[in-house]
């Protein structure tokens, strides 16, 4: 063999490997890293067919039919490979959106026995039980799921609070979500928006809360608040806080301590563009306030009874433009006094003021200027102001 053919079967070889690992690589992140393979070998049938699955379980996740475009990329790489499950997936993906459940289940099913390890079909099957309140097959699909998505539970989260919003399917899913806790956050918080919910929130929810719980619990108690529900937002509040007596006609917290209680019953601080609030340590708040926007620099929602109200404070500083504003909920009629006075007296009438936020306000003047004080404890006394 001369030199010229020894070297060009090395260039063949070598190029030959480079191929072979190329289609490795593609293969074996197609499903578990497709955006990797995608950049390895953008029209790789395994590339092309991952996109189309994806694309169709985000489609019957919203409720629709995959669109035609999808359809006919799969029908075009099941040209090229007869035993690839992307038709039997798209027609089963029809039939789920049409309403045809046993055609889809058929369908999907013969889709997962060519692909036994390719989550779309495996997704689509879950949503089906569910729909049809078939847990233990649901819980199953899932479990594959979990272990498939390397952590990336993301695409599995709507189909889980549909399904654990219907009665007496939050009782079969807490064991699967107690072992992922963040999986568990994220159902919640998707559940959290509908106060409808409740029950089955509650259900899922753990004993103690974790990091994972914060999100879905301020939704809660926001979505409470928003459907005035105010009673069952303020025990909840008691309870996730664990606040074991706080008396209602009070301001929590009047010395702006850090940590405790979440909001809304206790003080929500804003750090923005516009402003700062920080609590200050042994107690007070420094504000700063540069007087470019309105904006809110601190609240709280309050459930006072009836009656005459002064809320007293101390300051030191400049605080033009900072205003305290007390609204009625379910309501727009505001009570202001400027923080300049150094009280604030406000009227809770006895109907049409269920609920109150209180609120620490920067209102711009004609012309921007920094403020920077310091707030001290707040003071609130019931009675007719003198």
């Amino acid at each position: 063999m001369t030199v010229l053919r020894r070297a060009l079967v090395i260039i063949a070889g070598l190029l030959l490997a480079g191929l072979a690992i190329r289609v490795a690589a593609v293969l074996g992140f197609a499903q578990t890293r497709p955006e990797l393979a995608a950049s390895i070998w953008p029209k790789h049938p395994a590339v092309r067919l991952s996109a189309g699955m994806q694309a169709i379980g985000e489609t019957v996740a919203a409720g629709r039919a995959p669109s035609a475009m999808v359809t006919a990329e799969l029908r075009a790489v099941a040209r090229r490979d007869p035993l690839n499950p992307g038709p039997l997936l798209v027609e089963g993906t029809r039939a789920f959106a049409a309403g045809d459940l046993p055609k889809a289940d058929r369908l999907l099913k013969e889709a997962s026995r060519l692909d036994p390890l390719a989550p779309a079909p495996r997704f689509l099957l879950a949503q089906l039980y569910f729909r049809q309140n078939r847990a233990e097959a649901g819980l199953a699909e899932v479990g594959f799921l979990f272990e498939r998505l390397n952590g990336d539970a993301a695409p599995l989260v709507p189909a889980l609070a549909q399904y654990a919003a219907q009665p007496g399917a939050a009782i079969r899913l807490k064991p699967v979500l107690d072992r992922r806790p963040v999986v568990r956050g994220q159902v919640l918080s998707l559940m959290a928006d509908n106060p409808a919910n409740l029950p089955s929130i509650l259900q899922l929810a753990p004993h103690q809360g974790g990091d994972a719980d914060v999100e879905w619990r301020q939704r809660l108690l926001s979505s409470l608040v928003d459907h005035r529900d105010y009673a069952r937002a303020y025990a909840l509040w008691q309870q996730f806080g664990n606040v074991a007596s706080s008396p209602r006609a009070a301001i929590y917290n009047p010395r702006f301590l850090v940590g405790g209680a979440p909001p809304p019953f206790n003080w929500r601080l804003s750090s923005s563009p516009a402003g700062t609030a920080e609590p200050q340590a042994g107690g007070g708040l420094h504000l700063l306030y540069f007087g470019r926007d309105d904006t809110v620099l601190a609240d709280q929602i309050l459930l006072l009874p009836a009656g005459h109200y002064r809320l007293s404070h101390s300051l030191r500083g400049e605080p033009t433009g900072l205003f305290w504003a007390l609204t009625c909920l379910p309501g727009s009629t505001r009570q202001e006094a400027a923080l300049t006075q150094n009280r604030f007296d406000f009227v809770i009438p006895a109907a049409g003021c269920a609920a109150q936020r209180l609120e620490l306000r920067g209102t711009m003047g004609d012309y921007p200027m920094t403020v920077d004080v310091n707030l001290g404890p707040l003071v609130l006394t019931r009675g007719r102001a003198e």
